[in-house]
C-alpha cells in the first residue's frame, strides 16, 4: 500500500454519540482520519466539492484543535502547548463546535500529561450539551469502564489491523488496514506494561475523584510536618471570581460551604474576563498572564533558577504555596513570606532581618474585592515589640506587648525576637477546628474559627471590639475605662488635666491630658497607677530582669528622659523592670516639644548656640526643622524644635530592622526632600546659608517620613553674592565633609553638595562592586525598587562626591535631575587623593609633595 493511497472512512457524529474515542497504535492512521474530518468539514462550510459519496454536513461555528506542534516554541514543552490548546477549547467550545483531540496528553506520561488527559475526557461527558469530539490515544487501556463515568455519548472506534500472533504487543509484528471500525483496540503497542499500569492509577485519580489530589509530599519544612492539617481541610489554589468580571489566582479552604479565600496572588492586578494563563517559564518562575497572548504578566513569583536546574509548584497542606527546585528540593519561593489579608497557622507575622522581608497583613478593599486595602496589622519593632492595627499610618489598635498575652485555649502563640528575626506565630491546638487571622476590610484584626459541627466561621477575638480598644482614644497622660454606659471613658492621670476642656465637656478625649503645673514645684517623685493595661511600649525599655521596685524607680530617676516605669511579671521568669523613655516635651498650649540639651563635650560653644538659633529663627521651609524657642542659664543652653516622632534618617537606615520600613519610594522622596531643603538654603532663602555638618544624623524625619534638616550651629551665611570662604576651625564629621574642606579649610555650596551625595549613596547602597552597579542597592530593599531610578540616583550621587568641586552640580542641578527625565552626566570616578598640593598658612595641616588623585593623567 503507497503513501498516497486514500482509504476512505465513514463518520456518524450524531446527537446522542458526540465523543468519539479513537484507539490504536501509533501510525495506524488515526492522525489522517481527524484530519481528513476537520478537512470535509471546512471544505463545506465554504461551499466547496466535498470527496464523499453522500454528507450531511450541520452547522459547525469553529474548529479547535489540540494536537501538539512539530515546531517546538521557545520556553514550551509538548505539555504547555497541549494545555493552551485545551485550555481554548474548554472556555470557548460550544455545542455546534468540533474539537479534535490527537494523542491528546502524550507529552508525558506522569501526572501532568495523563491527568490533563483523563480530566478533558470527563469535563466533556459531564457536559449537557458538549461539543462534537474526536479524540484519539494509542493508550487504550486507559479507557477502560473503570476510568470513565458511564455515559451513552461515548462511542468507541479503532483502526483495524491484522496481527500473525494474536499474544504479540509488538508493533513490528502487526499490518496496518487503515480503517476505521467500532471497537477498541486490544493493546497499548509499543508502551511498557508498568507505564500503562502508573497511567491508569492516575486516571482513576483524576476522574473519581472531586479534586485533583497532590500525590507528591515530599519536601516538607519542619514547620509544615508541624502545621500538616488533614485532606479534609486541605487548601485549593485556582482562580476565582471577584467583583464584576475580575478573576484572581488565590487559595482557599474548597470543604468550606463559604469561599473562604486565604491568600491572592494578583490582588491588584485582576484578570478581566476569562482569558488568562498560567505556566512555569524557563526561569522557574510561576507567572500569570491576562491573556492567552502571554504578552501581559499580572503576576509572578519572581526568583531565578540555575539554568540546569527547573522548579515546581507545590501547595502543602497548611496552605503554604512553594516553588521547589528539582535538583536540590530547595524551597525558592513561599506564599507564606507574602501574605496578604489572613494569618494561617504555622505563618510568621514580622520581620526577617537576614532576608530583608517583612511579613504583614493588609486588608481587602471589600468583601468582593482582594486589592490592596486601607487597614495593615504588623509588627512594630520599635522598643518592646507588639502587634500594631494601623489605618495607612495611623495605629488604630495594639495587642498586649510580648511577653504579656491573655490565654487562648484555641491556640498557642509563640515570639521571637533575635538578630535574624522577629516575629509572632502560631498554631492550633484543637485539631477540630480551623483557625484564621485576618486584617478585615471594616478595620478590625479578627480570629475566626470554623468546625463541622457550627458549619460557619465565628469571631473568636474581635479588636477593636470596645471603645478603649481603639489607640489614643483618650490622648497622653489618661486613663480609659467603662465604668458605666452614662459616663466618660476618658480620665486624666493624677496631677493632669484636659488639653482641651471644651472638646472633653462633649466627651472627645482625643487631645489627651497636661500637667496642671510644673514638676518641680514639689520635688521628684512617681504616681502608681494600678489595674490598667500597660501604655504603647514603643518608646520603653528593659532595664533589668531582675531588678526590685526600689531599683527599677531609682534606675528611671537617674534617666531624665524617663517618665514611667513597671515592675512586671513574666510567665515562669519572675519580675523585671520596664522603662519608658520620651525624647519631648510639653508647652503651656500642650504641644509636643523636642528639647535639644547641649553637651558640653560636643564642642559647641556658646557663639555656635546663638548662631543656630539666629539661623533657623530666619528660616520657613517644609524640609527644615521649625524652631520654636531657646533657653540659656548660666551654662546650660538647650533649644527646643517642632518634636518629629520619627527621629533621625540615620536610626533608620543603620539599624537593621529599621530599615526594612524604608521601602523605595521612601527613600526617593525622602533624597528630594533633602534636596529641596538645601537648595532653599543655597539660594530661595533670605540668606545664602552653607549648613557645613550635612550627614544623617542631622535628617530628622515627622509623623510621615518627611525629611527636616536640623543642626545649623555649624551653618555660615554669605552676603551678597559671596560663594566660597575658607576657615582655620574645620568642623564637622568626617566622611561627609569635602576634601577641599577637609585638607584646606575652603567650603562653598558645593561642600554641602558632597555631604549630600555622600547622603545620598547612604540612602541607596551598602556595598561597592566595581562594574556591578544594582548590587551596590541596599538589600533590604528586596529588589522592590526601579532599577533605573536607583541607577541614576547612584549617577547623581558620584556626580555630588566629584573630587574638583568644580565638577560637582549644583543643588538647583540636582533637584532638576531628580523631578526630571533629562539626562545625567557620567560622573568621574571617585577620587582619595588631591591633585595638588596646596600652601595654605592659616591651616594647620600639610599635604605631601607628589600626591595625586585617581582621576589624575
Amino acid at each position: 500500500m503507497t503513501v498516497d493511497t486514500f482509504i476512505p472512512n465513514d463518520t456518524k457524529i450524531h446527537h446522542d454519540e458526540r465523543i468519539i474515542i479513537i484507539t490504536g497504535p501509533n501510525y495506524s492512521g488515526k492522525s489522517i482520519y481527524i484530519k481528513q474530518v476537520a478537512l470535509i468539514v471546512f471544505l463545506s462550510h465554504i461551499g466547496s466539492f466535498v470527496p464523499a459519496d453522500a454528507a450531511t454536513v450541520g452547522l459547525t461555528d469553529r474548529i479547535f484543535c489540540a494536537t501538539g506542534s512539530k515546531l517546538m516554541t521557545a520556553e514550551q514543552s509538548t505539555f504547555m502547548i497541549d494545555l493552551h490548546q485545551v485550555g481554548l477549547m474548554l472556555r470557548q467550545a460550544t455545542s455546534r463546535s468540533l474539537c479534535l483531540l490527537d494523542e491528546f496528553g502524550k507529552g508525558t506520561l506522569t501526572e501532568d500529561g495523563v491527568g490533563i488527559l483523563g480530566g478533558t475526557v470527563n469535563y466533556f461527558v459531564a457536559c449537557d450539551d458538549p461539543p462534537k469530539v474526536l479524540m484519539s490515544t494509542h493508550l487504550t487501556e486507559l479507557f477502560n469502564d473503570g476510568c470513565l463515568p458511564k455515559s451513552e455519548k461515548v462511542k468507541f472506534f479503532t483502526m483495524s489491523l491484522l496481527r500473525p500472533d494474536n499474544n504479540s504487543t509488538d508493533v513490528k509484528d502487526i499490518v496496518f488496514l487503515y480503517r476505521l471500525v467500532p471497537g477498541r483496540a486490544l493493546h497499548s503497542y509499543g508502551v511498557p506494561e508498568e507505564v500503562i499500569k502508573r497511567a491508569a492509577f492516575i486516571l482513576d485519580t483524576v476522574g473519581s475523584s472531586d479534586y485533583v489530589e497532590r500525590l507528591c509530599n515530599e519536601n516538607l519544612s519542619a514547620q509544615d510536618q508541624l502545621n500538616k492539617d488533614t485532606v479534609d481541610r486541605m487548601l485549593e489554589f485556582d482562580v476565582f471570581k471577584g467583583s464584576s468580571s475580575n478573576r484572581y489566582l488565590g487559595i482557599w479552604y474548597y470543604k468550606v460551604p463559604e469561599k473562604t479565600v486565604v491568600w491572592v496572588a494578583n490582588r491588584n492586578d485582576p484578570i478581566i474576563g476569562s482569558s488568562g494563563f498560567l505556566f512555569i517559564n524557563q526561569h522557574g518562575n510561576l507567572v500569570l498572564y491576562g491573556n492567552d497572548d502571554q504578552k501581559l504578566p499580572v503576576w509572578s513569583t519572581d526568583v531565578s533558577v540555575e539554568e540546569d536546574d527547573s522548579c515546581e509548584a507545590q501547595l502543602l497542606d497548611s496552605g503554604n504555596l512553594i516553588m521547589v527546585t528539582k535538583r536540590s528540593s530547595s524551597i525558592i519561593w513561599q506564599s507564606f513570606d507574602h501574605p496578604t489579608n489572613t494569618l494561617l497557622p504555622g505563618m510568621k507575622l514580622g520581620l526577617d532581618r537576614k532576608l530583608g522581608i517583612d511579613r504583614f497583613l493588609t486588608s481587602w478593599r471589600s468583601a468582593d474585592d482582594p486589592g490592596t486595602g486601607d487597614f495593615s496589622l504588623r509588627i512594630n519593632p520599635n522598643g518592646l515589640p507588639g502587634v500594631f492595627l494601623y489605618n495607612g499610618t495611623k495605629p488604630i489598635a495594639r495587642s498586649l506587648p510580648w511577653p504579656w498575652r491573655s490565654h487562648m485555649s484555641l491556640y498557642n502563640r509563640a515570639f521571637v525576637n533575635d538578630p535574624d528575626e522577629i516575629y509572632t506565630i502560631y498554631t492550633v491546638s484543637d485539631d477540630s477546628y480551623l483557625l484564621r487571622i485576618i486584617a478585615d476590610h471594616s478595620g478590625h484584626s479578627k480570629a475566626l474559627s470554623w468546625r463541622q459541627s457550627d458549619g460557619q466561621w465565628k469571631d473568636y477575638w474581635k479588636t477593636p471590639q470596645f471603645q478603649c480598644d481603639y489607640y489614643g482614644l483618650c490622648g497622653a497622660y489618661s486613663t480609659c475605662e467603662v465604668a458605666h454606659p452614662s459616663e466618660f471613658v476618658c480620665a486624666c492621670l493624677p496631677g493632669f488635666e484636659p488639653k482641651y476642656q471644651e472638646k472633653w465637656s462633649v466627651r472627645d478625649g482625643s487631645g489627651g491630658c497636661v500637667r496642671r503645673a510644673s514638676v518641680c514645684d514639689h520635688g521628684e517623685g512617681f504616681v502608681k497607677i494600678e489595674n490598667y493595661c500597660l501604655p504603647d511600649t514603643s518608646n520603653a525599655a528593659w532595664v533589668d530582669k531582675s531588678k526590685s521596685r526600689a531599683d527599677c524607680e531609682l534606675e528611671c530617676k537617674r534617666n531624665c528622659s524617663c517618665s514611667a516605669y513597671s515592675i512586671i511579671g513574666i510567665p515562669g521568669k519572675g519580675d523585671a523592670c520596664l522603662t519608658w523613655y520620651r525624647e519631648l516635651g510639653l508647652l503651656a498650649n500642650g504641644q509636643e516639644v523636642a528639647v535639644k540639651r547641649l553637651s558640653r563635650s560636643s564642642g559647641q560653644g556658646t557663639e555656635e548656640f546663638k548662631n543656630e538659633v539666629m539661623v533657623i529663627a530666619k528660616l520657613q521651609h517644609r524640609n527644615l526643622v521649625k524652631l520654636l524657642g531657646y533657653c540659656i542659664q548660666n551654662e546650660e543652653q538647650m533649644l527646643i524644635y517642632e518634636y518629629l516622632p520619627n527621629k533621625s534618617l540615620d536610626w533608620f537606615l543603620f539599624d537593621e530592622t529599621r530599615k526594612l520600613l524604608l521601602d523605595w519610594p521612601k527613600r526617593f522622596d525622602i533624597i528630594v526632600g533633602i534636596a529641596r531643603g538645601i537648595l532653599y538654603l543655597h539660594q530661595d532663602s533670605r540668606l545664602r546659608i552653607i549648613h557645613r555638618d550635612l550627614k544623617c544624623s542631622n535628617i530628622l524625619l515627622d509623623a510621615e517620613m518627611n525629611p527636616k534638616i536640623s543642626d545649623f550651629g555649624m551653618a555660615k551665611i554669605f552676603e551678597g553674592n559671596q560663594t566660597e570662604d575658607r576657615t582655620r576651625r574645620v568642623v564637622g564629621t568626617y566622611g561627609y565633609m569635602s576634601p577641599e574642606y577637609v585638607v584646606f579649610g575652603n567650603f562653598s555650596v558645593k561642600s554641602d553638595v558632597f555631604s549630600f551625595g555622600v547622603m545620598l549613596l547612604e540612602i541607596v547602597w551598602e556595598l561597592w562592586r566595581q562594574d556591578k552597579a544594582l548590587e551596590i542597592v541596599d538589600p533590604s530593599l528586596n529588589e522592590l525598587y526601579s532599577p533605573r531610578e536607583a541607577l541614576e540616583l547612584i549617577r547623581i550621587g558620584l556626580l555630588c562626591v566629584q573630587e574638583d568641586a568644580m565638577d560637582r552640580p549644583s543643588m538647583l542641578a540636582v533637584v532638576f535631575m531628580l523631578s526630571s527625565e533629562t539626562e545625567i552626566p557620567s560622573p568621574k570616578q571617585p577620587a582619595f587623593l588631591f591633585k595638588e598640593p596646596h600652601n595654605n598658612p592659616d591651616i594647620a595641616l600639610s599635604v605631601e609633595d607628589g600626591l595625586c588623585s585617581v582621576n589624575q593623567s
